[in-house]
Order: structure tokens, then C-alpha cells, then sequence
């Protein structure tokens, strides 16, 4: 049975992206401005990919979850948002760490699959299957190792 993601951290969260297991991360390429909209929005895990508009929407948090929640973190929105490249990012807490803590991630401007997003530093999440949010249909281990 998939576990229900909503409830992780005391819940409230609201799904507003999703991709379901395959070899290729989100189509969206807007930074996670939540500007992305595309496809039907559906609970299904199975659903093709969509997003819903979430750029007018007051929060202060992502949650970034594997369809069946093994795999997890929240973060700040400050945290993901701006300009840097394998630089130390703030994890509120995780599927791997109960606390903050903190994981090298990439959000270049100029790149349209990030940001990359993961449990751990970048580098050794792409092989150990951590990367928890790309966009921009981007493949390869990069996704194959969570979205099999």
C-alpha cells in the first residue's frame, strides 16, 4: 500500500507536482516557480506527469517525496530559490535525518532541468538514488535510480 506523503511532518502539505515512476524527471522547466502547468492532476501514483499553478500560493516549505515516501525531505523555499552551483543548502529534516542539516545542490538560471534537489550532496545522491526533484524530462541515472 502507498503511503500517504500528506501526512509526513504533522501533514498540511499540498500536492501541486507530480511524476510517476520512469526514466525521465518532471517536464516543468520554471525553477519551481510554480508557474508549470501541465496534464490532469490525480492521487493515482501511476498518473502521467502534471502541475498544478502554485506561483500565487502563500508557503514557506517544499516537501519532495518519492511516490510511496521512502524517500524524502522539506526544505525552506529560500533555500531552494537563487543562483548557486554545489554549494550547502538547508534540509529541515529527512527520510535519512531527523533534524538540519544540510546537502549540495545546483540551481543555475540558465540550466532548465534545476533545480536539483536531493537528500544528500548531489554527486553521490545521482548514484545512490537521493535525487528527489529535477525538471525538464531529464533522464539517466539521474532518474532511473529513483523512478524506476
Amino acid at each position: 500500500k502507498v503511503k500517504d506523503c500528506s501526512k509526513l511532518d504533522g501533514g498540511g502539505w499540498k500536492l501541486v507536482r507530480h511524476v510517476p515512476g520512469r526514466s525521465q524527471w518532471h517536464p516543468a522547466r520554471d525553477h519551481l516557480k510554480g508557474t508549470a502547468v501541465y496534464g490532469t492532476p490525480s492521487p493515482e501514483p501511476s498518473a502521467n506527469p502534471w502541475s498544478i499553478k502554485f506561483d500565487k500560493t502563500p508557503f514557506n516549505e517544499f516537501l519532495f517525496a518519492t511516490g510511496d515516501c521512502t524517500r524524502w525531505l522539506i526544505t525552506r523555499k529560500w533555500a531552494v530559490y537563487g543562483n548557486y552551483a554545489n554549494n550547502p543548502r538547508w534540509i529541515e529534516k529527512s527520510s535519512q535525518k531527523n533534524g538540519r542539516y544540510q546537502a549540495r545542490w545546483y540551481h543555475r538560471w540558465n540550466v532548465p532541468h534545476e533545480p536539483w534537489i536531493s537528500i544528500n550532496d548531489h554527486g553521490p545522491s545521482v548514484h545512490s538514488g537521493h535525487i528527489v526533484y529535477a525538471g525538464n524530462n531529464f533522464g539517466n541515472i539521474h532518474a532511473s535510480r529513483v523512478l524506476p
